[in-house]
């Protein structure tokens, strides 16, 4: 067996990242992960989502309202390009 920490791939492509793994990356539920492909593997980080020109409690106001319409935006952009086909 390999060494190191092991997750299985759920159907839908999901896993669970290993306890070890979120600590050492310091990632909690609702926290951004980024996966980046190298030649050898992958690297997986913590990122920050910028708010770009809104407030922190404004950009938590959009998040929260998004998940509740099962939607999930990467940047501010995103959710403007959105809103404004409504």
């Amino acid at each position: 067996m390999t060494k190191g920490l092991v997750a299985p791939i759920s159907s839908k492509g999901q896993v669970t990242l290993p306890k070890g793994v979120r600590e050492l990356l310091h990632v909690e539920r609702g926290d951004y992960i980024r996966f980046e492909p190298k030649v050898d593997g992958v690297w997986v980080t913590k990122i920050r989502l910028e708010p770009e020109g809104f407030s922190e409690n404004e950009w938590k106001t959009l998040e929260r309202l998004a998940r509740q319409k099962g939607k999930r935006y990467t940047d501010a952009k995103a959710f403007l390009k959105d809103l404004e086909a409504l």
